[in-house]
């Protein structure tokens, strides 16, 4: 039964909110499906509960923080409708109702998720972190209850009561916890929070949804809590061998004690779980030095091949990367008896004889992500690694290839010499003019070009295919640099059925109109399109998303390349 000051089915929110089911009950809040007969629609209703409503500084915060939610207007954040006082039920928050179940619910169902999976929605839930993040609101309380999915799009709920319960001891029996399993070192001891707080709980989340566990475990919150202070991460790796080693290492830099040793940002985190380990060190610095969980036994450089390396990070587990390998093994024996795309990559090998099929940075143009400098392993430590896995060149380009398969297949420039000649490019930015803001996941354009299929470019969520008729539709800008005869486009995208036009120009213009009649027009209906776009001249060319697709909410692109 209900508590006496407890919501009832039937009754009516401030004569607008008719409530009929509850949702969900925690230590907090209370919340409630409702029909706003006003806009004829259904949405939620959040009430807090029990002791939180006898404290007026928890009140004042939750009112304070419900409009701070408000403002934060994404994809991936649950929409903040109203707020307010009801003469009988006290504060509420009314939110956008979302069908599908919490994270915590498919946890409970399934277990541990697929590695692909589990990637995904942490990238998600990034993505409305470092929304939040920038507009100064940190969530405070990231855990699984808090992360609903529909149909595969993510949605964070609760920034606003979620900070207001942030002020309360942890002594305090109204912590849950479940609260106490994603807390973050600096929240156990009093210090300030910012952005990094929530980077850990993400982390914590990642773990869980690898692992099917949390990483700490104890009889009471307070317990529970000095773990994250005091106790070292084990390798989620340990725990489900399917996890590669490039992500062992992303969720030990999340999981860092001190928050200078983490990603910095939401985005930064993001980025490194699109990488997929191609980019900056495997394991942490602070935990490549002093880590008893992994032991390295390298091959002697002097044994290895003879092609000078450039060493990228150091595998989480090299007893596993290197499977079958003696210390002192040749090279090639080495190469022969790896387990193939199964591992994370120790390092890239310059055979420039076979293009790699991971990005190679290149110096003329900024890398796509934020930098990774932080988490740089110390360079006697690289050398040595590069030495267990230099290989000159004979298997998947000179690249041992991290677990997911991109590396099988012909090398990017193998067909080329025989076709079109491919052009350089060596920009792109994103085309969202007004009412866009410009941007469109600026972060990740330099997946367009970056000869990796499995890194992708994508378009923000809609609610519909038709941008939620909110405008026009999107595109990107593809630079290059100087005016040259432009045959063709090669477009590779796993998103099917949505439309396209392409325009070109020798500058970029900040509108539409401004880009003059689209030279060419169609529908992307299978993974790789190839654009016939009649060789004229131009420096600049712009893919114009016009639909996303029947039932698609976004459009992903692998990569795109020009020829002459």
């Amino acid at each position: 039964m209900p508590n006496v000051d407890e919501p009832r089915p039937g009754e009516v929110v401030t004569d607008r909110y008719r409530l009929d089911g509850l949702i969900a009950r925690g230590g907090m809040a209370v919340v409630w499906s409702a029909h706003d007969v006003l806009l004829d629609r259904r949405v939620a209703v959040k009430f807090p509960l029990g002791p939180m409503r006898s404290r007026p500084e928890f009140l004042a915060r939750f009112r304070r923080e419900a409009v701070a939610a408000a403002r934060l207007n994404h994809p991936h954040v649950v929409a903040v409708y109203d707020t307010g006082d009801d003469p009988a039920l006290g504060p509420f928050i009314v939110m956008e109702l979302v069908p599908g179940p919490s994270l915590r619910q498919i946890l409970k169902a399934e277990g541990n998720l697929s590695v692909d999976r589990a990637v995904d929605i942490a990238g998600q839930v990034a993505t409305a972190l470092d929304f939040a993040h920038s507009r100064g609101v940190v969530h405070r309380d990231v855990k699984p209850a808090n992360i609903l999915i529909d149909d595969g799009r993510v949605k964070v709920v609760d920034f606003g009561i979620a900070k207001a319960a942030a002020a309360d001891d942890l002594t305090q029996t109204d912590v849950t916890l479940g609260t106490a399993r994603y807390i973050s070192p600096e929240q156990v001891d009093g210090r300030p929070l910012d952005a990094r707080s929530d980077v850990y709980a993400l982390g914590i989340v990642l773990y869980e949804m690898l692992c099917g566990h949390t990483p700490f475990d104890a009889d009471n919150d307070l317990a529970l809590a000095m773990k994250h202070l005091a106790d070292e991460v084990p390798l989620p790796s340990l725990t489900n061998p399917d996890i590669p080693a490039w992500l062992d290492g992303v969720v030990l830099t999340a999981l860092a004690k001190s928050p200078d040793d983490r990603y910095q940002s939401a985005v930064e985190l993001r980025q490194a779980l699109l990488d997929r380990g191609r980019v900056g060190p495997v394991l942490p610095p602070q935990v490549a030095a002093t880590s008893t969980q992994v032991a390295p036994t390298p091959v002697p450089a002097s044994e290895a091949s003879g092609a000078p390396t450039r060493a990228v990070g150091l595998p989480a587990n090299p007893t596993r990367a290197f499977a079958g390998v003696a210390a002192g093994a040749p090279a090639a024996e080495a190469a022969a008896s790896s387990p193939g795309p199964s591992w994370a990559a120790a390092a890239v090998v310059d055979a420039p004889a076979t293009p790699p099929p991971f990005p190679v940075a290149d110096p003329a143009r900024p890398p796509s992500g934020p930098p990774t400098s932080r988490r740089r392993v110390p360079t006697g430590a690289l050398l040595a690694a590069a030495g267990a896995v230099a290989v000159a060149g004979a298997v998947y380009g000179g690249v041992v290839a991290m677990r997911g398969g991109n590396g099988g297949g012909s090398s990017p420039g193998a067909a080329a010499a025989a076709g079109p000649t491919p052009l350089r490019i060596v920009g792109a930015e994103a085309f969202n003019p007004p009412p866009g803001d410009g941007h469109q996941h600026d972060e990740e354009l330099g997946h367009l070009y970056d000869h990796d299929p499995a890194t992708y470019w994508e378009t923000e969520h809609y609610a519909s295919a038709a941008f939620g008729n909110l405008k026009p539709g999107v595109g990107v800008i593809l630079q290059l640099g100087q005016s040259s005869r432009i045959s063709e486009m090669s477009v590779i995208s796993p998103t099917q059925g949505w439309t396209y036009k392409v325009y070109e120009s020798d500058s970029t213009p900040d509108t539409l109109a401004g880009w003059g009649s689209p030279v060419t027009g169609g529908t992307v209906s299978s993974t790789t399109t190839t654009i016939n776009l009649g060789g004229k001249p131009a420096t600049n060319v712009l893919l114009w998303i016009t639909y996303l697709g029947d039932g698609n909410s976004q459009v992903r692109i692998g990569e795109v390349s020009l020829s002459s």
